[in-house]
């Protein structure tokens, strides 16, 4: 009560590129917010049942998958806008982009770009981001492919930040399960209140790790961007597991790794994850999928992300 201006709420439709840069606007010109000391990206997204099924596929206001769109392009937007607050923090601001440990699902595939300009903007767009797909395989894909998108991201703002000797830094995470709405109102919902990490206590951990470990805010990051410590997970599992059987020194072959045992693998331990992690919580900074590291990937995202928002900058 002594603290009016504390919270200050700032609506945004994530669904739509312009109403998240009327919301960075907002931010930029209000005399109330002088900096910003923690940015974090959380809002997510997947298709239920229902939409998987239907054909074609939601898109956002701008033509975009609506999953690819939410959960990594409107974080995107939001981050290159709100940068000159982060800027001005006196503690050096932080990028917190709430990821997952189902971005071992995807093997990056289906977010290559080519470097073929019309119009100013890259084409082809990457697959995971076209709102005209409509395939089930798109869609199921969409998820982890947004996940993989955010965690890549990651680590072109960090290579940027480097070069340009900006006192910044960008992290992501896997809160692992946690009992948030995103499980509707269904058997998953059901499920996730009675395994999951709650959303009012230890689900939000892993989050206040990644914001406040010395591990890596006093890391010097390389202008690749590719340090090790940049992920954060809240069960040991989802580190040891698929690097075990999908990592660059799994026993399992290359075709193996990606096809569609790769789906299977990936789910068997989330499972697993998801009905043992009460027992075996845990707070650590981890390696995150292979495909994560490819720095090709990542610059090309990154350069195209750049011109897709470049509208609304």
């Amino acid at each position: 009560n002594d603290e009016p201006d504390r919270f200050i709420p700032v609506l945004a439709d994530l669904n739509d590129l312009a109403s998240v840069s009327k919301a960075a606007n907002a931010m930029l010109k209000s005399r109330n917010i002088k900096h910003i000391d923690f940015l974090i990206n959380n809002a997510g997204m997947h298709y239920g049942t229902s939409a998987l099924l239907k054909p074609g596929n939601p898109k956002t206001q701008q033509g975009h998958d609506q999953v690819f769109g939410v959960n990594y392009l409107s974080h995107f937007l939001l981050t290159e806008k709100l940068i000159p607050l982060l800027k001005k923090s006196p503690h050096g601001g932080r990028i917190i982009q709430v990821s997952s440990s189902f971005h071992w699902l995807s093997n990056g595939l289906q977010l290559e770009t080519t470097s073929t300009e019309r119009k100013g903007l890259l084409e082809p767009a990457p697959y995971a981001s076209r709102g005209n797909a409509g395939t089930l395989v798109h869609k199921v894909q969409s998820y982890p492919n947004s996940k993989l998108a955010q965690i890549l991201h990651t680590r072109s703002l960090n290579a940027e930040f480097a070069r340009k000797n900006k006192k910044l830094k960008a992290v992501s995470l896997c809160p692992s399960w946690v009992g948030t709405s995103i499980g509707g109102n269904g058997i998953l919902s059901r499920i996730l209140k009675l395994f999951a990490y709650p959303s009012s206590g230890y689900g939000k951990l892993v989050v206040f790790s990644a914001m406040f470990d010395p591990l890596w805010t006093t890391t010097t990051t390389t202008t690749t961007g590719n340090k090790k410590d940049d992920f954060f997970i809240s069960n040991e599992l989802f580190e040891s597991l698929p690097h075990a059987m999908l990592g660059e020194n799994s026993f399992l072959n290359d075709w193996f790794r990606q096809s569609i045992f790769r789906d299977g693998i990936v789910w068997i331990i989330a499972s697993g994850v998801l009905f043992t992690q009460k027992f075996f919580p845990s707070q650590l900074i981890a390696k995150s999928s292979p495909e994560s590291y490819n720095t090709t990937l990542q610059d090309s995202l990154f350069v195209w992300s750049k011109d897709a928002v470049s509208g609304w900058i």
